[in-house]
């Protein structure tokens, strides 16, 4: 396993008993996926199957404590856990009364694709090496999208985001050259993998969490009405988890050619509070359609980082 995984698997563990205090955020998350469900029209349903239920993908499940999936088995006829720590995603189906359940299925694979990239970087890393890595992260969603071998109906990010380009930091660290190439082919990438998996005419739900009250002392005690304001100062003033600027992942989904052209629209979340161990972070959402299969649209490419 690579060093990206492992540390990733670690912090599973350290977190896994966050499942009271990750309540709001799970209503959150789980309130908007039975949204999505209500609303979003399977590709595969037609006339006299119209009452037939959706299918959901969670990508970077870890130990579901993001999401009841109890309450999301009475809308979505499948769900599919994607995850690399399987150990973790079965603790998480045993916590909630699922185990044994066939309607509830786990692939154990690398979303990035490349994991293992990781661990051939370092802050001294040379030009051809990086050069290699780019071309292995570039590809990483058309190979997790073979892997995993099937389209859903609605496919979600659950803020594992954060955690890609948190690799790339670690990786290379921010004043490397090719720090930038990287953490924007790492977040294209994702972004690529959430289309590749959702169905024509489906939706993709990125969730990222975006700043901690590391430098945000007061994100724990601000209200609901003031998250907004406060993410636009904070934005300002650049005080963000890098790469995750909410106005530019917004952008992105359509000033970015291999995206633009399988987006229909995209639909800003307002954003809200998680509570994860001591720290609490300030989590952002987009909803983003696809597509459907006779819709063509074009875009340019996307140049800020």
């Amino acid at each position: 396993m690579s060093r990206q995984l492992d540390r990733q698997r670690q912090f599973n563990q350290q977190t896994g008993d966050n499942w009271d205090r990750a309540a709001p955020h799970r209503t959150e998350c789980t309130g908007h996926l039975e949204r999505l469900a209500r609303t979003t029209s399977s590709s595969a349903t037609s006339g006299a199957q119209r009452d037939v239920r959706p299918t959901l993908c969670l990508l970077g499940v870890g130990r579901a404590n993001d999401v009841d999936l109890q309450r999301l088995l009475a809308f979505y006829a499948t769900i599919t856990l994607v995850d690399f720590d399987a150990e973790s995603v079965a603790l998480g189906i045993r916590h909630q009364g699922l185990e044994g359940d066939t309607r509830v299925t786990v692939l154990s694979l690398d979303v990035t694709g490349a994991g293992e990239v990781f661990d051939t970087l370092s802050r001294e890393a040379a030009p051809d090496r990086l050069e290699q890595a780019l071309a292995a992260l570039s590809s990483g969603s058309s190979r997790v999208a073979e892997q995993v071998g099937r389209r859903f109906d609605v496919v979600v990010s659950l803020c594992l985001l954060s955690q890609l380009t948190l690799a790339v930091v670690e990786a290379v660290g921010d004043t490397h050259s090719g720090y930038v190439s990287l953490l924007q082919t790492v977040r294209l990438e994702h972004f690529r993998l959430l289309l590749a998996l959702t169905k024509d005419g489906g939706a993709a739900l990125l969730l990222s969490d975006v700043v901690s009250s590391d430098t945000v002392p007061q994100l724990s005690r601000t209200p609901r009405e003031g998250l907004l304001p406060l993410l636009a100062a904070l934005v300002s003033s650049r005080n963000f988890f890098s790469g995750l600027n909410p106005f530019i992942l917004h952008q992105l989904w359509t000033s970015e050619d291999t995206l633009a052209s399988q987006v229909a629209a995209v639909e800003p979340l307002a954003p809200w509070t998680w509570l994860l161990g001591e720290r609490t972070y300030l989590v952002c959402g987009f909803v983003v359609t696809r597509t459907a299969a006779n819709d063509f649209r074009t875009g340019s490419v996307g140049t800020s980082p």
